[in-house]
Order: C-alpha cells, then sequence, then structure tokens
C-alpha cells in the first residue's frame, strides 16, 4: 500500500511539474511575443513616418490648407496595426483567441472601415479637385470669378474648399463644385 501511494504521489508530483513548466514556458513566450511585437511595431511606424518625411508629405499638405501631421498619422497607425496584431498573436500562443475575440477584431475592423469611408465621403472628391485646382493652375488667389450667379475675388484656395470675397460677404466653395460647375473667369 505504501508504495502504491509514493508512486501515485511522484507520478502526481511530475504531472505538476509538467503542467507549470509548461505554462511557465508559455508565458515566457508570449511575454517575448509581446516584447518583440511592439518594438518591431515602433521601428515600423517611425519607419513610415520618415518615409513619409523623407517624400514632404507634411509641406505639401500644409500648401494644401491641411494644418495637422499626416506623417506622425500614417506612423501611428502603422504602430497601432502591429502592435493590435502583437497582442492577437500572444493571445492566441495562450490558446485565449476565441470566436469571440475574433468576432470583437472584425467589428472593430469593420467599424474602423466604415468610419474613415464616411468622413472621407465628401473631403476626397474636394480635396482631388483642390489638387487638380492648384496643379493646373485653373484659378488662382487674387483672380475674380463667377460661379452659380455669385461673384467675387478669389481670396484663398485650400485643399477641400476656396474661400471667393464678394462685396457683402466671403463665401466658401466646396472645389468640386468648381470642378464640376461652369467658371467664368474675370480678365482684369
Amino acid at each position: 500500500m505504501a508504495d502504491i501511494t509514493s508512486e501515485t504521489l511522484g507520478s502526481g508530483l511530475k504531472y505538476i511539474n509538467e503542467l507549470y513548466v509548461g505554462i511557465a514556458t508559455k508565458v515566457v513566450i508570449v511575454l517575448a511575443i509581446l516584447l518583440i511585437g511592439f518594438i518591431i511595431g515602433r521601428v515600423l511606424g517611425k519607419l513610415v513616418q520618415k518615409a513619409m518625411h523623407g517624400i514632404g508629405l507634411n509641406p505639401f499638405m500644409a500648401r494644401m490648407g491641411i494644418t495637422f501631421s499626416l506623417e506622425n498619422l500614417f506612423g501611428n497607425i502603422t504602430t497601432y496595426i502591429v502592435y493590435f496584431t502583437t497582442v492577437l498573436i500572444a493571445l492566441n500562443k495562450l490558446g485565449l483567441t476565441t470566436t469571440i475575440l475574433d468576432i470583437i477584431a472584425a467589428g472593430v475592423i469593420i467599424l474602423t472601415v466604415l468610419l474613415v469611408t464616411i468622413s472621407l465621403k465628401d473631403t476626397l472628391p474636394n480635396a482631388f479637385a483642390g489638387f487638380m485646382i492648384k496643379q493646373k493652375g485653373l484659378i488662382k488667389e487674387g483672380d475674380v470669378i463667377a460661379v452659380q450667379g455669385k461673384e467675387g475675388k478669389i481670396k484663398k484656395i485650400t485643399l477641400v474648399e476656396t474661400c471667393m470675397e464678394t462685396k457683402k460677404e466671403d463665401i466658401f466653395i466646396p472645389n468640386s463644385i468648381l470642378i464640376k460647375k461652369e467658371i467664368i473667369k474675370k480678365r482684369r
């Protein structure tokens, strides 16, 4: 009877030891994945930011009227995408990735895409039109134009809108309208 008990106790201790070693190994691997993933995320974010700086994105966008830093925005987006992916890989390694977590991740991605699409619905056409106006030199600041029955002097052209000064008021016209509608440019 004593042999069975010591044998059972020995196998039980061996099982517990293997279980803890397995858990400890998983925890160490997960911590390594998180550390490496966060370092990669930070480095990739900085690389994207430097690449955007290299092509002169912020000065170009400043000329178009956008004052916030798109270089930082793209760098941060890259960093957080890598962070998110790293956390998912770590949870998967722990065996905690479930259908619910996958549904939440898919929901967040779908919601983000929808929000970006909805927010850019009107901005993108105006931005492309503003870019075309600037590149082709269709109108310039100081030009006198008539559009949609209103006549005035172009005060400022930004990426998304043009400010036209009339005798009574300033009118802000979306750039997409200036591309689509007939514009009469007055000679000086």
